[in-house]
């Protein structure tokens, strides 16, 4: 029987960030030996993070998980306050007064930064934001885009690098029964984008995509996937890794295998290897053809002489995401992650998700991080001191309950296909208040 045994009564915690991780912590902290109130805060007026933000649009199946959160939500104990930023609307000392613990889940917030000259070009952006602007991110929903060139480039041998390359390739018809903002579908359909090279510093064994995301590439309407075929020779170090690799590479080489055909008539994507940016130049990107040492299983890019100029009005790299630092938290720059040991940061103080260990995995690895981070809060609660404050604290300004986000979701649905998402507080605002 779950009992109140925190002090004779109910463990208060605040979990900071409602995507996967979040809901993930808070249910992980409701299936507690003893009774827990767990509030969920967000920043924005919607919930699902990632699921909702990062998921591409054509991937409606993966979406599927909400319906999991959306059980949590009913459940006794759980309260989502959307709206909220804190560090803005409330301070962090404020939660600590209110709250027994605290999970930071608040996932990552920018991207990794190429770190070469003209990365701050207009036409140079990161696949943080392209992918938040397709997505309808509130933040990101006036960014543009060059969609008017012939060349897009895409850096990066990842699967965020797959979902933009598809994205720009599919047409509209292929994109039409998606949850795709209708202004973004009308611009990617206005597209005069025919060329899209998707390119990667080591060579195709190396890759990291996975054969399902790859596999999507060869079924595209209106676009030929291809590689030339020198892109898959492979020196003797690769060979091994190949031929000791799992199931998934052999799969994804197989599927490279596939692609070795010469381009089609119209739009084509490109995958090539052994090509790092070195300069993002006023017409396009300076690429240096690499050559991969080292032995098996520990082979690095090492730059050669050989250097291509490629003109491109658009480059997008998807080379890793940064989580924000908060203030009085340790924060290790250069992972771009919260200090922690097994989820704690300090006594009170806990972590989940990209965050905790970096923007990796899938979102059901989510689950077993959460799990871990609420098993080391579990052990130390009986050295865990109460907050002085056992009781909500006060925020002016309006707040979004998950009550209000279904009738806005129910909104979106009533849409049809594309489904409208609601795309700015604004709006969000004008439908409650009818």
């Amino acid at each position: 029987m779950v009992k109140d045994a925190f002090h004779g009564r109910a463990l208060r915690v605040a979990v900071i960030g409602s995507g996967p991780a979040g809901f993930y912590t808070a249910e992980e902290l409701l299936r507690l030996d003893i009774r827990a109130e767990v509030d969920l805060y967000e920043r924005l007026f919607a919930p699902y993070g990632l699921v909702r933000y990062g998921v591409a649009p054509d991937h409606q199946k993966t979406k599927l998980v909400t319906k999991r959160y959306d059980k949590l939500a009913n459940e006794e104990g759980f309260r989502f306050i959307g709206n909220v930023e804190i560090g803005v609307d409330i301070n962090f000392s404020t939660l600590r007064e209110h709250y027994d613990a605290i999970v930071v889940t608040s996932g990552t917030e920018s991207g990794g930064a190429l770190g070469i000259p003209g990365e701050d070009r207009q036409h140079s952006h990161h696949a943080f934001e392209f992918v938040n602007w397709y997505n309808g991110h509130p933040d990101h929903q006036h960014h543009r885009f060059n969609l008017q060139t012939h060349t897009a480039v895409i850096v990066g041998n990842g699967n965020v690098a797959i979902d933009v390359a598809r994205i720009l390739a599919k047409s509209e018809e292929e994109l039409r029964d998606t949850d795709i903002p209708k202004s973004v579908l009308s611009m990617l359909t206005a597209s005069k984008i025919k060329e899209i090279r998707v390119v990667g510093r080591r060579g195709p064994v190396q890759a990291s995509f996975t054969p399902k995301e790859l596999k999507e590439l060869g079924e595209l309407a209106e676009c030929s996937t291809w590689i030339a075929p020198e892109e898959l020779d492979l020196n003797a170090a690769s060979e091994a890794e190949l031929n000791d690799g799992d199931i998934r590479t052999r799969g994804i080489v197989d599927l490279f295998n596939g692609f070795a055909n010469a381009p089609g008539n119209g739009k084509n994507l490109r995958l090539q290897f052994h090509r790092s940016p070195i300069e993002i130049t006023e017409s396009g990107v300076r690429l240096v053809k690499n050559a991969l040492q080292g032995e098996a299983g520990a082979q690095r890019a090492e730059a050669t002489a050989d250097v291509e100029n490629l003109d491109a009005g658009l480059i997008i790299s998807c080379i890793g995401y940064r989580a924000k630092t908060i203030e009085g938290l340790p924060f290790n720059d250069q992972r771009g992650v919260l200090l922690n040991d097994a989820g704690k940061v300090e006594t009170g103080i806990y972590t989940a998700g990209w965050i905790k260990r970096g923007p990796s995995g899938l979102i059901g690895n989510n689950k077993k991080c959460a799990a871990e981070s609420v098993k080391t809060l579990r052990t130390e609660l009986e050295v865990l001191p109460p907050c002085p404050k056992p009781f909500r604290p006060e925020i002016n300004k309006r707040t979004i309950s998950y009550a209000d986000w279904k009738r806005l979701d129910a909104e979106e649905t009533a849409q049809g296909s594309p489904r409208k998402k609601v795309l700015s507080l604004e709006e969000a605002i004008e439908i409650l208040d009818r």
